[in-house]
């Protein structure tokens, strides 16, 4: 018999599927869209400001501080290793990749 998706309890789906595991890699999430979206509107916020929010979000989610520490070190390496990637293969290019790749597709027809 297929699993009733319309009669889902979430409360037990999270407790029957390691409700734990969900809310840390929902708090990864979160942590990502937090540290990355000052990448995208370029106003960076004080420490004190990410750490209310990071803080809020382990509060909202259960999760304890040291796990919440550990996952916003892996996504600190993480943004670290981005910026090394864009320096490394970006960083001397004259146009950005995405105009190159539009050049190439007017190129080939395909724009």
């Amino acid at each position: 018999m297929a699993f009733n998706h319309s009669k889902a309890n979430l409360k037990d789906h999270m407790i029957s599927s390691g409700g734990d595991s969900i809310a840390r890699v929902l708090l990864y999430d979160v942590t990502q869209m937090i540290v990355y979206g000052d990448r995208y509107d370029k106003k960076r916020c004080s420490r004190k400001d990410y750490h209310k929010m990071f803080a809020n979000a382990s509060r909202t989610l259960g999760v304890s501080g040291y796990v919440w520490a550990q996952i916003q070190r892996i996504v600190d390496e993480e943004r670290g290793l981005l910026e090394r990637k864009t320096t490394v293969f970006w960083g001397q290019t004259p146009l950005p990749a995405t105009t190159k790749l539009e050049l190439l597709f007017a190129k080939l027809g395909w724009g």
